[in-house]
């Protein structure tokens, strides 16, 4: 019943759109190329289509000084806060439960349970440098989708996966304390399907379970922003850790976890985000293949990617993004961070503010561009 009122509402929304449209070849691109994208995105292209004929509420090339960001602020995260329909509070001080400890050499791997929500948990590990110092600094790592379920918070920290994801074994060798944490539907999260007779391929799986909760009118992404929050409430309780000096990366779906969580919590002190900063209002007929995680539905009526990225600002931002990036267009992002960067000379703090080009490079990280991420959360975290 419920695929049945799926399809129903996508033909709905997909007449409405051929209303909407200006250029009928544009229309036709879009649903040529959405026939032919792996994870269905076309309810969320045919809104967005919508909303491009709206004015932008919150648009940060009117803010000119702190005192307008403030109100500016104030305002979009209670827009955002409401869009997200997180379905429980963020825990104050959540409980959780140390699994195992494994020694890594120069650092200890501990598992841990923590409860995010009542009855709900996630899997995370903390990466606990063995070298003594007074107060450690800590880093978020968020991992990446890349279809790779099964890998979650193991590829970030360096067990299993894609060498040039292991930030997490990478910085806490470098003395960090490092927490990563699986998301819904990946690492051990993923346990519901596995022992389910609903199995099916990865992106089915992530399909259902993300339409059957838009249909109980909760998002997502909701969801992982709470857990999140959740999270960072727990690492604030931490004893002999640096609470004042936090910091988040993430690459494609975990950059845009990061943006998230450090644009609504500014205990987040600096921010990293590879290849993860698009448009709302997208080119549809030029990108379509995403993931549902990631969409918060309506945001596109109200401001562009470039707001929440604002509310990060006017501390430490740094964004990579690259020249062939099939999922996060080199045209979107620039449009975007220029006028973020913009925005950070208005309020005297272009120097917080560094932007990273991939050159010839596809939806990656490379290594050889690792060195430059942790030397900006070095000299915002340490100094």
């Amino acid at each position: 019943m419920h695929r049945n009122l799926i399809f129903f509402l996508v033909f709905i929304l997909i007449i409405l759109s051929y209303f909407y449209l200006k250029d009928d070849k544009v229309y036709i691109e879009t649903i040529e190329t959405i026939e032919k994208s792996e994870v269905y995105y076309y309810i969320f292209a045919s809104i967005t289509e919508i909303h491009k004929k709206d004015n932008l509420e919150f648009d940060i090339t009117k803010i000119d000084n702190l005192r307008e960001k403030n109100k500016f602020d104030k305002k979009l995260k209670q827009k955002v806060i409401k869009l997200l329909k997180m379905p429980n509070p963020v825990v104050l001080n959540p409980k959780v439960d140390i699994v195992e400890d494994i020694d890594k050499g120069k650092y200890i791997q501990r598992k841990i349970r923590l409860y995010t929500a009542p009855f709900t948990f996630s899997y995370a590990y903390l990466l606990i440098p063995k070298e003594e110092t007074a107060e450690r600094k800590v880093v978020i790592v968020m991992h990446q989708h890349g279809g790779n379920y099964e890998y979650g918070k193991e590829e970030a920290a360096g067990n299993i996966g894609n060498e040039n994801m292991f930030f997490g074994r990478e910085l806490v060798e470098r003395g960090y304390v490092v927490f990563a944490m699986d998301a819904p539907l990946f690492g051990e999260n993923n346990q519901f399907f596995q022992n389910s007779g609903i199995r099916n391929s990865p992106a089915v799986e992530e399909e259902f379970a993300t339409q059957s909760l838009l249909l109980y009118d909760y998002t997502p992404l909701g969801i992982i922003v709470e857990q999140d929050l959740t999270a960072l409430n727990f690492l604030l309780n931490l004893e002999g850790v640096d609470k004042d000096n936090i910091g988040c990366i993430g690459h494609s779906f975990g950059g845009v976890r990061c943006m998230y969580l450090s644009a609504l919590d500014e205990r987040i002190k600096v921010t990293v985000l590879s290849n993860s900063v698009e448009k709302f209002r997208r080119e549809y007929n030029k990108s379509i293949v995403h993931t549902w995680l990631t969409l918060l539905p309506g945001i596109a009526k109200y401001t562009e990617v470039n707001g929440i990225l604002a509310l990060i600002s006017p501390r430490p931002l740094m964004v990579l993004y690259s020249e062939n990036d099939p999922i996060f267009p080199k045209s979107e992002v620039e449009d975007e961070i220029h006028k973020l960067e913009k925005l950070y000379e208005r309020l005297g703090q272009d120097d917080k503010f560094t932007k990273i080009y991939l050159e010839k490079i596809a939806h990656e990280f490379p290594l050889s561009y690792h060195e430059q991420a942790y030397e900006f959360l070095d000299k915002h975290l340490k100094t």
